[in-house]
């Protein structure tokens, strides 16, 4: 399977012998404001279940 290479990376990390090329995928404005608004739904909800089991171990 062969791939284009991007003219540009938004990060590289080396690690040992091998390198990682990172390429953020282009996203809109809305897209990546539903994305952080998933993710804080998402936080909530982990939130409150911890919430609820402390207060359940009381």
């Amino acid at each position: 399977m062969s791939r284009a290479k991007p003219d540009k990376y938004d990060a590289t990390y080396f690690i040992g012998n091998t390198t990682v090329h990172v390429v953020a995928p282009q996203i809109t404005e809305q897209e990546k404001k539903r994305r952080l608004d998933e993710i804080q739904k998402i936080n909530w909800v982990i939130w409150d279940q911890q919430k609820r089991n402390r207060l359940n171990n009381l």
